[in-house]
């Protein structure tokens, strides 16, 4: 009976079961600490502030999901993952408010936060007690990094690479690359630029782990593998695509869109941190602003560095622990993601490769270096992401009704919803529609509006026969009035709506009776039947 035990516990170990009922025990804890911090930070700040732009990108769409449209074709949108998710929860919720979005958001963002607790818990090997303050300190740190809100899939979804990179690297048989695959397509429905982040990395991973004399697999194999378990986590958006009508245009003329703009974002100056300028700041932004800069240089740091020693160990024969090799792979994809928009947001959304990896060389360190370097992860990153919390900024905001839930919005969120209350009572009534472009989205979603055109954030230029076809749209919908913000965005002319739109501008113009003043920073426009 020893031996059999014995021979059990070697085959465990080999498979990555070694010590399966601890870890259980272990993972339990994980997940009841996940809940806790997940609903601690929602009770903080779930109802607190209402972002006017891209949060409604997200509610605007799950409402539309609810009520039987599809996104992408029916209105312009992420990719399907999020929005259906969302929908999901939101109707066993039987709610189809912010609140509601918010919550079915924070239980992807837990899973998330498990994960990565998970995989950095595996790393630390450690007396119970250190690894379990650890671990707090490091879900601590993570929580801290994942805004904005409305962004937590895509945070999430680098968590989600990351794991499963590390869990292939950790044993590269042919059920790990299958699986691994599987994990690409169901991320690439949540996110096309995901997709092709976990495609750059997991194969860059596949080279690797085939390339070394004793690997389990040859390298067509485990291409094969790895890309049938492709296919088939993408098979749903395959299948929707080929049979909702409509759809497939929708899917490549979007593609087709970011390859004419030649970018997947309106991009931003990268803020180093010598750039700072510590006589027109008060000391501790300026010091916020120097830390900023200096995670946008240590994320491709880190990257760059790492596969250099990721080629010495390959060359060396020596395979590096596997969730290093994980982080590495993919902290340069999502460095290319921070970039895209060098702001703080899009640096949250980027870095969480880096941050797991940089907790995770912790590992073979001393137990004092450990809570140094952790405990100063979580004082930089609490000082650069305080000013991203609306829980660190909302002491004089004020209690609203939104979609029958008590939020806490400032005061300028506060006036433009009693602005568009009073248009919607007096210009729009019984669920007529209006139009408000291009950056105020989210009160399509506060009044259960159906938006006027397809296009809903008008943030780019357009050519004109996409015009056309959106001033045929607004000519059908017949909205009762319009309200232009024509500020260009990052105050760059060239993106205002005006020069974004010109041809809709001149059919709002020609067509409805304006009732603001010149110069004011809203254009609010009529019907003429109004």
């Amino acid at each position: 009976m020893e031996n059999i035990r014995l021979q059990l516990t070697a085959s465990a170990s080999k498979i990555g079961f070694r010590g399966i009922g601890h870890d259980k025990k272990l993972y339990a804890l994980i997940a009841l600490l996940t809940i806790l911090i997940i609903t601690a930070s929602f009770q903080l700040q779930g109802r607190i502030g209402l972002n006017l732009a891209d949060e409604g990108y997200l509610w605007y769409g799950v409402q539309r999901v609810m009520l039987g449209e599809v996104p992408i074709r029916d209105f312009s949108s992420y990719d399907f993952g999020r929005y259906y998710w969302s929908a999901g929860l939101m109707t066993l919720l039987n709610d189809n408010g912010i609140v509601a979005l918010r919550i079915s958001v924070a239980v992807f963002q837990g899973i998330g936060l498990f994960l990565s607790l998970v995989i950095l818990s595996r790393h630390w090997k450690c007396t119970p007690l250190i690894r379990s303050t650890l671990i707090l300190l490091a879900a601590a740190t993570l929580v801290l990094w994942m805004f904005p809100r409305h962004k937590l899939f895509d945070i999430t979804l680098s968590i989600v690479t990351v794991t499963m990179l590390s869990y292939l690297a950790e044993s590269p048989s042919a059920r790990r690359y299958f699986l691994t695959g599987v994990s690409i397509g169901i991320v690439a429905i949540f996110g096309r630029n995901h997709g092709i982040y976990a495609v750059a990395g997991s194969f860059s991973l596949l080279v690797l782990l085939t390339s070394y004399r004793d690997t389990i697999l040859p390298f067509r194999k485990a291409f094969s593998l790895w890309a049938c378990g492709i296919t088939i986590g993408y098979l749903p958006m395959v299948i929707a695509i080929g049979l909702v009508p409509g759809l497939f245009e929708s899917f490549i003329s979007g593609i087709l869109f970011l390859f004419e703009l030649k970018a997947t974002n309106i991009p931003l100056p990268i803020p180093w941190p010598w750039t700072v300028n510590f006589e027109q700041l008060p000391l501790m932004y300026a010091i916020n602003r120097v830390l900023v800069g200096c995670f946008f240089i240590a994320a491709p740091t880190y990257a760059a560095l790492g596969l250099l020693w990721i080629l010495y160990n390959r060359l060396k024969g020596v395979k590096p622990a596997p969730l290093l090799i994980a982080t590495i792979l993919m902290s340069l994809p999502y460095t290319h993601y921070a970039y895209s928009r060098a702001d703080v947001g899009h640096l949250a959304q980027g870095i969480f490769p880096f941050l797991i990896g940089v907790l995770a060389i912790t590992a073979k360190r001393s137990t004092i270096i450990k809570f140094v370097c952790v405990t100063f992860l979580l004082v930089f990153s609490f000082t650069v992401t305080r000013y991203q919390h609306p829980y660190f900024s909302s002491a004089n905001w004020e209690n609203i009704e939104v979609s029958n839930s008590q939020i806490r919005i400032n005061p300028g969120t506060a006036n433009m919803l009693t602005l568009f209350d009073n248009l919607v009572t007096q210009y729009a009534p019984d669920g007529r529609t209006f139009y408000a472009a291009p950056n105020l989205l989210t009160m399509y979603a506060v009044f259960e509006r159906q938006s006027p055109t397809w296009e809903i954030y008008q943030l780019f230029p357009r050519d004109k026969a996409f015009e056309t076809t959106e001033i045929e749209r607004l000519k059908a919908a017949n909205p009762g009035f319009v309200v232009l913000s024509n500020l260009g965005t990052d105050g760059r002319d060239n993106l205002r709506f005006i020069n974004t739109h010109p041809l809709i501008y001149r059919y709002i113009q020609d067509n409805f009776k304006r009732i603001t003043q010149r110069g004011s920073p809203l254009e609010i426009y009529k019907s003429l039947d109004n």
